[in-house]
């Protein structure tokens, strides 16, 4: 997740290069996707960790599905 806000001047942090150091980066979340490959849906909060240290940053809550456009619409299709 990244901050959308955060400026965008071309320099990363303290102007350092390097991966360790993206300074618009809010953190990770692991989401297993294998489910939308079974036709279902996913649907849930999922916890937001920093990239290094793994510290507890927030959550994000997320639905998601593939969608079928001749089939109904999205809820109808999203499973828990």
């Amino acid at each position: 997740m990244f901050d959308n806000d955060a400026p965008l001047t071309g320099i990363e942090a303290a102007g350092q290069s390097g991966a360790e150091n993206i300074d618009d980066m809010i953190g990770i979340a692991r989401i297993k996707l294998a489910d939308l490959a079974k036709g279902q849906g996913i649907a849930g909060d999922f916890d937001v960790v920093g990239l290094e240290n793994k510290d507890y940053r927030g959550k994000i809550t997320l639905k998601m599905a593939i969608v079928d456009a001749q089939a109904g619409s999205a809820e109808s299709q999203l499973q828990a």
